[in-house]
Formats: C-alpha cells, sequence, structure tokens
C-alpha cells in the first residue's frame, strides 16, 4: 500500500471587480496554472516505472459571481511506494506552484504533511501469514503475488523496502443468493481463527506456550509476538473487514 501525504497550497493575489480584471492579480487564473503544472509530476519528474499520484482534490476560492477573490486555496493527495519517490514530490509541487504563482504576480504558501509511510512486509513475517492463512483455507484462496495498491491504510510498517504481502481472496467472502455466507470462509469465524493460527505460527518456544497463545489469541495483541512490527498484509486485509482481531 502507498504512502498517504497530503498538502494545501493558499495563493494571494489582489482582489478587485470582475469588470477591472486589469485591477487585479487574480489567484484564480494562477491556480489553474498550478493544477496543470502539478500534473507534470508523474508524467514528467518521476520514473515511469515508479508509480505514484498527485492530485489536487479541492480549490475554493471568491463567494460571490462579480468579484476576483484576493485568495484561493488549493488541497489534495500525493501517493508514492518508494522513499525516494516519495521524497521528490514535495519540492516539485513548491517549485511548479511558485513558479506558476510568480508568472501571475501573485504569492504562495506551502503546507506539506507527511501522513503515512507505504506498507513494507518483510518476507520472514509474510510467509508466517501465508502459511497460517493458507491452514485455513487452503493454498487456493490465498494470493500471495498482486500489484501494490495505490490505496493506503492506518495499519502499516514502513523499512525502506518494496511493498508486498498476501491477502485472502475476497471472492471467497461473497454470499449465495439465499443471503447465507458461503461455508468455505464465513469471514467473522475465519478472522479469530486466523489470529490464533498465526500467533501459533509466531511463537517457537514449544508446544505449551503456542498452545497458550493460541487459547488467549483473543487478548493478546500481535505486537507481543512480533515485537512492535507487524508487515502482515494478511492482518490489514482482516482488520479492513471488520474481522474480530
Amino acid at each position: 500500500m502507498a504512502a498517504f501525504d497530503i498538502f494545501e497550497l493558499s495563493i494571494k493575489g489582489r482582489g478587485a471587480h470582475a469588470a477591472m480584471p486589469h485591477l487585479a492579480v487574480d489567484p484564480i487564473v494562477a491556480a489553474a496554472q498550478v493544477i496543470s503544472g502539478l500534473q507534470t509530476i508523474a508524467s514528467r519528474n518521476v520514473d515511469p516505472l515508479e508509480r505514484t499520484v498527485v492530485i489536487v482534490t479541492q480549490i475554493h476560492g471568491g463567494d460571490t459571481w462579480n468579484v476576483i477573490p484576493e485568495r484561493a486555496v488549493l488541497r489534495g493527495t500525493s501517493r508514492s511506494f518508494s522513499s525516494a519517490v516519495r521524497d521528490q514530490i514535495e519540492p516539485a509541487i513548491r517549485r511548479i506552484a511558485d513558479g506558476a504563482c510568480r508568472a501571475c504576480d501573485a504569492e504562495m504558501q506551502l503546507r506539506y504533511e507527511r501522513r503515512y509511510p507505504p506498507t513494507v512486509n518483510t518476507a520472514t513475517e509474510t510467509e508466517i501469514a501465508a502459511s497460517a492463512a493458507v491452514s485455513l483455507v487452503g493454498e487456493s484462496n490465498v494470493r500471495r503475488n498482486f500489484l501494490p495498491s495505490i490505496g493506503c491504510g492506518r495499519l502499516r510498517l514502513s523499512s525502506g523496502k518494496e511493498t508486498g504481502g498476501l491477502h485472502l481472496d475476497r471472492q471467497r467472502r461473497r454470499r449465495t443468493r439465499s443471503g447465507a455466507a458461503q461455508p468455505a470462509l464465513r469471514f467473522q469465524r475465519c478472522g479469530a481463527a486466523y489470529r490464533r493460527e498465526l500467533l501459533g505460527s509466531a511463537c517457537r518456544d514449544g508446544a505449551g506456550q503456542r498452545e497458550s497463545l493460541r487459547r488467549s489469541a483473543g487478548e493478546m495483541p500481535l505486537n507481543r509476538v512480533f515485537g512492535s512490527s507487524i508487515p502482515l498484509w494478511a492482518t490489514i486485509t482482516l482488520a479492513k473487514t471488520g474481522s474480530p482481531l
């Protein structure tokens, strides 16, 4: 899953009556040029093999039909999968916005916030999660290789490597026409079972402690087993579906 950042651009011009635009410094025109320029970050500044998104999702300026406002505000988000690309985005936004605003004789201020880093699943822990899932639902119902998601989640870990992992096949969760859940994967129950299996697989201190972990799985957080790191896509996926993890 991709890193998630947000940005806000405040563009200051000079207000005037719409009938006298020569007296104004129009922040709406400057904002339009900024929006166009930001499209070049993904298409011209970042390696085409690297997936990234820089998108404006809000524009605010003015509150009547016949007045050029003094200010306009742009807000948006960026997504990326590597630290190198992530480090390119903020200065690129600043450079493009500053250049467009200067060309219009306007001023700009940028607020850029780094929210969540990219999800990075380490190979060892991912294999533990995969094996636990396979033992519950079978190899055919566990997907190990798929394209990373440009979306983001709040349960994540970053270690500077590429994102990846596994998730349980959602097709197995679909309900029949009668409304009954398919017996192969009653997902609420599977979430608790998966947690117990995951804890058991991660425990290396003997059968007695493993069985103790299985019995207490409903109360023990996963970081008690893995330490502070839980880089498991399967865990994230199950949590997002509302399973009792």
